[in-house]
C-alpha cells in the first residue's frame, strides 16, 4: 500500500484534515455535517437538503488538495446559485421594421416598437463570512468572483434562499441589500 511506503501517519493526517475541514465548513454557504468513515473516506451532508457526497482520501495529496476536491463536488452539486437577469430594450433594426410593415403595421407603429434582450448571469455562492455579512459569488461562465457585503445578516439571506425563493428572486432581493461590491482582485490589493 502506498501509505505504508511513504510512511504517512494516517491518524495524524486525518486529525489535521478534520481541523482544516471544520474551518472550511464554517465558511461554506450551506450548513454541512460530515463523518470520516474509517481511514478511507469522508461523507459530507447538506444539513438542510440531506444531499450527500462521498470523497475518498488520497494520502498522496495535501490536506488542502483533498479539501479542494470536496469543494469542487459541493459547488457542482449543492452550493446555492442566484441568477442576475438583465432586460434591455433596443430599437428594432431597419429589416425588423420592414417585416412589421409587411405584417400590416403602419410605419409609425413599426418604428416605435422595441425588442427586449434578456441576459442571464448565473452565480454560485462559494463562500460566506458570517461575521462580516459577506457573500462570495462566482460567475459560472467566466469564473469572475465578486465579494458582496450585505446590509442584512447573510444567514437570513441564505435561509430565505433555501426556503422559498427561486434563483431570480434571490438575486433581485440581494441587489437591494448590497452595502458594497468588489471583485476578488480588488479585495486582495
Amino acid at each position: 500500500m502506498l501509505v505504508e511506503k511513504k510512511k504517512i501517519n494516517v491518524n495524524k493526517y486525518i486529525n489535521k484534515f478534520n481541523k482544516s475541514f471544520t474551518n472550511f465548513c464554517k465558511n461554506a454557504p450551506i450548513s454541512l455535517e460530515y463523518t470520516i468513515v474509517g481511514k478511507d473516506y469522508i461523507k459530507v451532508i447538506d444539513s438542510d437538503s440531506k444531499k450527500e457526497i462521498i470523497q475518498h482520501f488520497n494520502f498522496e495529496k495535501t490536506i488542502k488538495e483533498n479539501i479542494y476536491e470536496i469543494k469542487v463536488k459541493l459547488i457542482q452539486n449543492m452550493y446555492p446559485r442566484v441568477i442576475k437577469r438583465t432586460v434591455i430594450e433596443e430599437p428594432l433594426s431597419q429589416i425588423e421594421i420592414e417585416k412589421l410593415i409587411d405584417k400590416g403595421y403602419s410605419i409609425g407603429e413599426a418604428s416605435i416598437q422595441k425588442k427586449e434582450i434578456v441576459t442571464d448571469i448565473e452565480y454560485i455562492i462559494t463562500k460566506v463570512i458570517v461575521k462580516q455579512d459577506r457573500l462570495f459569488l462566482q460567475n459560472t461562465k467566466n469564473k469572475e468572483e465578486k465579494i458582496l457585503t450585505l446590509n442584512i445578516p447573510v444567514v437570513l439571506f441564505l435561509k430565505k434562499l433555501r426556503e422559498n425563493w427561486n434563483m431570480y428572486e434571490a438575486y433581485n432581493f440581494l441587489s437591494n441589500k448590497i452595502q458594497s461590491e468588489k471583485t476578488l482582485n480588488e479585495e486582495t490589493k
